[in-house]
C-alpha cells in the first residue's frame, strides 16, 4: 500500500509540474510572438518613415537652395538698387569728387573689417563643422563596430544558452535513468536479500533433517576443500542427483542418511579428508570413493507395471553411476504394499510406495505419516534453485551497479561541461551588457545633430551676410570708379526702375520658397520626432522586453528549468511504476488471501488439536480415577489378607482335594 500511494502521489506531483511549466512556457511564448508581431509591424512602420524621410530629405533640399538662391539673388538685386539710391543722395551731400571719395572708402574700410571679420568666423565655423563631422564620422564608425561586438556576444550568449539546454535536457535524461538504475538497484538488493534468507530457510530445512554433528562435519569438508584447493570431492549424494518431485518421499524413505554422503574420486581423497577432518576435530563424514565401489550386476528387475526400479527415476552424471547403482540398485518403487511384499520376497529387493511406506528383503514393514515440509529432497531443490537464482540476482546486479558507475561519470561529465557553458554564457552576456553600457556614448546623439544643424545655419547666415557685404564693398568700389556727377543718368534710373521691379520678384519668389522650405521642414521635424519619440522608443522598449525574457529564460535554464519532453518522459515512466505497483499490490492482496485461509486452516487444525487433547485429558483423568479408585482396593483387600493371617496347611488340601472331586 506503501508503495503505490507514493507512486501516486509522486504522479500528481510529476503532472503539476509539468503542467505548470509548461502553461508559464506557453505564456512566455505567447508574450514573446505578440512582442515580436508588434516588433515586426514597428520595424515596417520605421522603414516607411525611414523611406519618407528619405525622399523627403532632396525635396526639402532642393526648396531650400532655392530659397537661399533667390535669396541671394534678390540682396543682389537690393543692394545694387540701395546703392543707386545713395549715389542719388551723395550727390547732393557731397560738393566734390574728392570730398565723395574721402567719405566712399571710409565706408569701404568699414566693409572691408566687417567682411574679414565674417569671412574668418565663417572659416572657423566651417572648420568646427569638419571637425565635428569627422569626430561623428568616428563615433558612427566606433557605434557600428560596437553594435557588431554586442551582435557577437548575443551571438556567443544564445549559443552557450542552447548549449545549457542542450546538457540539461541530456543530465535530466541520464539523471532519470541513474534513479531508474537505483531503484532497480534497491529492488536486486531486496531481491537477493529475499534469496539470501529462502536459501537459509532451506539450508536450515536441511540441517534439521540430520544431525548437528553431521552438518557440521559436511561444512566442514566443504570448507577445508575450498581453503586447501583439494579436488575430486563432489560433494554429498544429495546435490549430485535429480529426480521427479512425486518420487521425493520414496527416495529419501530408501536412501536415509545415505543421502549425506560424500562422493569423492579416489580413496586418497578421501584419506586425506578424513585426516583433515581428524585435524579440525570436526566430526565424522562417510566418504564414497568413485574407484574403490564395486557394485554388483543386476539385479534382475520384475516385468511388472507395478513397479519401477529406483535408479531408472534418477538423474545423475555418468561418473557418479557407481555411487547411485551402490545405495539404490536393490530398490524398487511399488504402486502398494502388497506389491512391494510380494516382489521382495520373489526378487530379494527392498520396495518403496510413492508415500514412503516400505517392506524390505526380510520382510520387515515400515511406514506412517510423513511431513512433506521437511523432505530433504524438497529442501536441497529449494537450495539449488535459491543458489541459482541468488547467482543471477547477485551477476545482474552487478551489472546494474557497473551501469550506475557508467553513468554517474556521464552524468559528471554533462554537469561538467554544462558547467563550462553555464560560465561562457555568464561571460558572454556580461560583455553584452557592458557594450550594451558603452553603446549609447559611442553613437552620435541627436542633440550633436541639432547644434550641428545650427551651426550650419548660421554658417549659411555668415556666408550670405559676407557676399552681402562683399557686394556692397564692389558697389562702394564702382562708384569710388565712377565720375562725381549731381544726378543719375537715364541709364541708371532706368536700371532703378528695373532693379525695384526685379526686387520686388525675387522677394515675391523667395518668401514662397522659404514658405514651401517650411513646410518640408515641419513635415521633416514630424517625421522625424514620430521616429524619434514613438516608433524608436517603442522598438527599443519592445527590444530590451524581448531580451529580458530571453535573460529570464537565461537564468531559468541556468536556475535548473525542467524540459518538458523530458518531464513527460518521467511522467510516463511514474505512472509506468504506478501501474506496476498496482499490479504488485494485486499480486500482494491474492498472496494475503491465499495465507488468509492457510492461517484460517491452521486455526481449524489447531482448534481440533486442542479438542483431541481436551478428549483425551478427560480420559486420562477418567483412567487415573480409575486406577486410584483399583488401588485403594488393591490396598484394601491387601489390609485383608494380612488381618486374617496365613492359613493352615489343611485348607489347601481341602481346597485341592474339592476341586479335583467329580
Amino acid at each position: 500500500g506503501g508503495g503505490g500511494t507514493e507512486a501516486v502521489e509522486a504522479a500528481v506531483e510529476e503532472a503539476v509540474a509539468v503542467a505548470t511549466r509548461e502553461a508559464a512556457a506557453a505564456g512566455r511564448a505567447e508574450a514573446e510572438a505578440e512582442a515580436r508581431r508588434e516588433l515586426a509591424q514597428l520595424a515596417a512602420q520605421v522603414s516607411q518613415a525611414e523611406a519618407e524621410l528619405a525622399a523627403l530629405a532632396p525635396q526639402h533640399a532642393k526648396l531650400s537652395d532655392e530659397a537661399a538662391t533667390l535669396k541671394a539673388e534678390e540682396e543682389r538685386a537690393s543692394a545694387k538698387l540701395q546703392q543707386l539710391y545713395k549715389r542719388e543722395t551723395t550727390a547732393s551731400q557731397f560738393s566734390s569728387k574728392a570730398a565723395r571719395d574721402k567719405a566712399l572708402q571710409k565706408e569701404a574700410a568699414k566693409e572691408r573689417a566687417s567682411l574679414e571679420k565674417k569671412e574668418k568666423q565663417a572659416a572657423a565655423l566651417e572648420a568646427q563643422l569638419r571637425t565635428d563631422k569627422s569626430e561623428a564620422g568616428k563615433s558612427e564608425e566606433e557605434a557600428q563596430a560596437a553594435r557588431a561586438r554586442l551582435a557577437e556576444h548575443r551571438k556567443r550568449e544564445d549559443a552557450a544558452r542552447k548549449r545549457v539546454a542542450a546538457q540539461r535536457a541530456e543530465h535530466s535524461a541520464l539523471t532519470d535513468r541513474r534513479k531508474g538504475l537505483w531503484r532497480k538497484e534497491q529492488q536486486l538488493g531486496e531481491s537477493t536479500r529475499g534469496s539470501v534468507a529462502e536459501l537459509d530457510k532451506a539450508q536450515r530445512t536441511l540441517q534439521q533433517s540430520m544431525s548437528r554433528s553431521l552438518w557440521e562435519a559436511v561444512r566442514a569438508v566443504e570448507r577445508i576443500a575450498a581453503e586447501k584447493k583439494i579436488g575430486g570431492v563432489y560433494g554429498m549424494l544429495i546435490e549430485l542427483f535429480d529426480v521427479d518431485e512425486k518420487f521425493f518421499t520414496a527416495v529419501e524413505t530408501a536412501a536415509a542418511n545415505q543421502l549425506f554422503h560424500v562422493v569423492v574420486d579416489t580413496d586418497e581423497t578421501a584419506a586425506r579428508m578424513l585426516k583433515e577432518l581428524q585435524q579440525a576435530n570436526a566430526g565424522r563424514v562417510t566418504f564414497m570413493p568413485l574407484n574403490r565401489l564395486r557394485p554388483q550386476d543386476g539385479p534382475q528387475y520384475p516385468d511388472s507395471e507395478d513397479v519401477i526400479p529406483m535408479v531408472k527415476k534418477l538423474k545423475f552424471e555418468e561418473r557418479f553411476k557407481p555411487a547411485f547403482r551402490q545405495i539404490f540398485r536393490k530398490h524398487l518403487i511399488v504402486r502398494d504394499l502388497d506389491v512391494g511384499s510380494r516382489f521382495s520376497k520373489s526378487h530379494d529387493l527392498d520396495c518403496v510406495t510413492l508415500e514412503g511406506d516400505s517392506v524390505n528383503r526380510k520382510g520387515a514393514l515400515s511406514g506412517g505419516y510423513t511431513d512433506l515440509r521437511r523432505s530433504r529432497l524438497r529442501a536441497q531443490l529449494d537450495r539449488l534453485r535459491l543458489r541459482e537464482a541468488l547467482a543471477a540476482s547477485e551477476a545482474e546486479l552487478a551489472a546494474v551497479v557497473g551501469e550506475g558507475e557508467t553513468l554517474d561519470a556521464e552524468v559528471t561529465r554533462v554537469l561538467s561541461d554544462m558547467r563550462e557553458a553555464e560560465a561562457e554564457q555568464r561571460k558572454a552576456a556580461a560583455d553584452a551588457e557592458q557594450e550594451s553600457l558603452e553603446l549609447p556614448a559611442a553613437a552620435p546623439s541627436n542633440a550633436r545633430r541639432a547644434v550641428d544643424a545650427q551651426k550650419e545655419k548660421a554658417l549659411a547666415a555668415l556666408r550670405s551676410a559676407a557676399e552681402a557685404d562683399r557686394r556692397r564693398l564692389e558697389a562702394i568700389e564702382g562708384e569710388l570708379a565712377s565720375a562725381f556727377e549731381a544726378e543719375l543718368s537715364s541709364g541708371e534710373l532706368k536700371q532703378r526702375e528695373g532693379l525695384q521691379a526685379e526686387v520686388k520678384r525675387l522677394s515675391q519668389r523667395r518668401v514662397k520658397a522659404e514658405r514651401d522650405a517650411a513646410k518640408a521642414e515641419q513635415q521633416r521635424g514630424r517625421l522625424e520626432g514620430d521616429l524619434r519619440d514613438n516608433l524608436q522608443q517603442r522598438q527599443q522598449e519592445l527590444q530590451r522586453t524581448l531580451d529580458e525574457q530571453t535573460e529570464e529564460e537565461r537564468r531559468a535554464s541556468t536556475g535548473g528549468a525542467v524540459d518538458p519532453a523530458a518531464a513527460q518522459q518521467r511522467l510516463a515512466a511514474t505512472a509506468a511504476e504506478l501501474e506496476s505497483a498496482h499490479k504488485g499490490l494485486g499480486e500482494k492482496r491474492v498472496e494475503e488471501r491465499r495465507l488468509r485461509e492457510e492461517l484460517e486452516q491452521a486455526k481449524g487444525k489447531l482448534a481440533a488439536e486442542r479438542t483431541a487433547q481436551q478428549e483425551e485429558a478427560k480420559e486420562l483423568d477418567k483412567m487415573l480415577a480409575r486406577r486410584g479408585v483399583l488401588q485403594s482396593k488393591a490396598q484394601e483387600f491387601a489390609d485383608c489378607i494380612r488381618r486374617l493371617g496365613s492359613l493352615p496347611k489343611e485348607s489347601f488340601d481341602e481346597s485341592r482335594r474339592g476341586g479335583s472331586s467329580p
